[in-house]
């Protein structure tokens, strides 16, 4: 509510939840508030302050990179007055924040089109609302470099993390067909043998093709780390999906198998770790 004192127009704050709020809002220095408790036109915020709040915790895009390529003079246009009322100052936070969504959403894009050539990429006009910036914006404008290192960098993380996922898929799916590979056994065995299966035997059994399927994997990560300099992520799964199986279904011979590729791998980490101290004798 607007109140007319003497030629000055002053606006009534809107009524706070709690006290504790109301005497947060008068301490605040984005409130400016008289002796009677009536709230004077707050100060105008400039682009730049409503860049930092869209973007307080750090996790969003470069926009204000992209701002300043295309727009030089954005963070201080659209500014009239020093004192703004505060519907003024929630328009225009809904009018810079839908311009940093549409940046944001641009740049994220171009992350998951590994397909574009960043180099050659332009930035259009469309990318933002007419009048923006104040003087006219550039036609089209090329990438600037900080935002092409950060589209790099964004996508090795995600390839990362895809790549980890992806390990941690074929784990679970290697837990799963040993104890497919265990089951097939004991069906087997329950239809063509004469002797019955005890409770045990469809308790343990499905744990036991688990265990060397996982068995399977860590040795077969142990023996890549050691033998190969390549990452986690070259690791070709096939052969695991047919040990997994394998451990399910000849579980007596995988234990063994196991047992001795757990030996080659211990006897190989030893050679390896005994070849720099006979080098430097």
């Amino acid at each position: 509510m607007l109140l007319d004192v003497g030629t000055r127009t002053l606006e009534t704050a809107p009524a706070a939840r709690n006290p504790f709020e109301r005497a947060a809002q008068k301490d605040s220095p984005q409130f400016d508030f008289d002796t009677g408790g009536v709230e004077v036109r707050r100060a105008c915020r400039t682009a730049s302050d409503y860049l930092r709040e869209w973007d307080f915790d750090g996790t969003q895009p470069p926009v204000e990179s992209v701002l300043d390529d295309m727009c030089p003079n954005w963070q201080i246009s659209h500014k009239t007055s020093d004192r703004c009322t505060l519907e003024q100052i929630e328009d225009k936070r809904d009018y810079y924040e839908d311009v940093f969504r549409n940046v944001a959403r641009m740049l994220r894009s171009l992350v998951n089109d590994k397909d574009v050539s960043l180099r050659e990429f332009k930035l259009s006009q469309s990318l933002l609302p007419h009048g923006f910036g104040g003087d006219p914006m550039k036609a089209e404008v090329l990438l600037p470099r900080p935002i092409i290192d950060w589209i790099y960098d964004q996508r090795q993380t995600r390839a990362k993390h895809e790549k980890k996922l992806a390990l941690l898929d074929t784990f679970l799916l290697l837990m799963v067909i040993g104890a497919l590979g265990s089951l097939t056994f004991l069906i087997r065995d329950f239809v063509t043998s004469d002797s019955e299966n005890t409770v045990a035997d469809y308790v343990f059994r499905p744990l036991l093709g688990i265990f060397l399927a996982m068995g399977m994997f860590v040795l077969d990560v142990l023996a890549h780390s050691i033998l190969s300099t390549a990452g986690l992520g070259e690791l070709r799964y096939e052969p695991l999906y047919v040990l997994a199986l394998a451990a399910g279904l000849l579980s007596e011979q995988a234990y063994r198998a196991i047992e001795l590729r757990a030996d080659r791998a211990i006897a190989e980490y030893r050679r390896r770790s005994e070849e720099p101290n006979h080098q430097t004798t």
